[in-house]
């Protein structure tokens, strides 16, 4: 039978999340978290994600206009945690348009390849400013601006914390409330868009010269920044205190909400650390960054 495949692996990002979508630089980079896509060509369409079958009727209709098949199967393989600020729908959308084209038999250029998976992401996200696209198909670690060129950011750091608040939240709808605060306070808004913007160029210059205590007071600066726009928790900000505690900066990483938070330094800490891919509140492991291409 006939069939493709492709990997994409999951994304952080390291400052600016939600002021990326209103025009500030942010600060993303892909982890060696992965997902991976098969498509056949089959009798009948179906989506099966880790062994459950899901409901994506969209992604499988530019599957169909991709490839020109009548009927696909996809099956993914996924080691991303969904509504977690990962990127796992880039990921899957990602991979799935890379797969397809391999199934058709033709080699699109990169820029091809963003704008297709972006087509996906506007189905389940308000308004996605490219930046998890941008990083799980492109790998490193970069500073992204919408609209215009991105660049790879040389970082000699190399690993990150990862931890699991244990919340998962919905990333559309916390993307409509910050931009009905941009709508009501737009003032206030318009300065956090710069504090933000300042904040991914200081960061590019800490993380290039490795200076971890930099990038540790930066986290903490973008996560004050997440707590006025009213998308951290209660519960994020019991798991920051005492990740403090340990001497650990922590920040929320992608809309907030809860999801997943990334820390600095990597310490090895009695009861935080594990190597679970299912972490408890409390439960954190190193990532690395990766320059995966298909």
């Amino acid at each position: 039978m006939k069939f493709s495949e492709a990997i994409a692996p999951a994304k952080v990002i390291l400052s600016g999340e939600h002021f990326v979508v209103h025009g500030a630089r942010a600060l993303a980079g892909a982890i060696n978290l992965y997902l991976k896509t098969r498509i056949e060509e089959s009798d009948k369409d179906i989506i099966r994600s880790n062994g459950k079958i899901i409901r994506a009727d969209y992604v499988l209709e530019k599957v169909k206009k991709i490839t020109g098949a009548k009927n696909v199967k996809i099956l993914v393989r996924s080691a991303v945690p969904k509504s977690a600020g990962l990127g796992s729908s880039a990921s899957f959308h990602v991979a799935t348009i890379i797969a397809a084209f391999k199934l058709k038999g033709t080699n699109p250029s990169r820029e091809e390849i963003f704008e297709e998976s972006m087509e996906l992401e506007r189905k389940v996200h308000k308004n996605p400013s490219g930046i998890d696209v941008w990083a799980v198909l492109n790998g490193g670690v970069f500073i992204f601006k919408k609209g215009e060129k991105n660049y790879s950011v040389n970082s000699k750091v190399k690993k990150i914390l990862l931890i699991d608040s244990g919340q998962r939240r919905s990333t559309g709808a916390l993307v409509s409330k910050v931009g009905y605060m941009k709508e009501n306070e737009p003032e206030k808004f318009s300065e956090l868009v710069e504090i933000a913007d300042s904040i991914s160029l200081s960061m590019k210059n800490a993380l290039e010269l490795g200076d971890v205590e930099k990038v540790k007071g930066l986290f903490r600066i973008n996560q004050s920044l997440l707590e006025l726009i009213d998308v951290s928790t209660p519960k994020i900000a019991r798991i920051l205190k005492k990740l403090q505690e340990y001497g650990i900066s922590a920040k929320i990483t992608g809309a907030g909400g809860g999801g997943y938070l990334i820390g600095l330094p990597i310490k090895k800490v009695d009861g935080l650390k594990t190597k679970e891919v299912k972490l408890g509140v409390r439960g954190a492991y190193d990532i690395n960054f990766t320059h995966l291409n298909n």
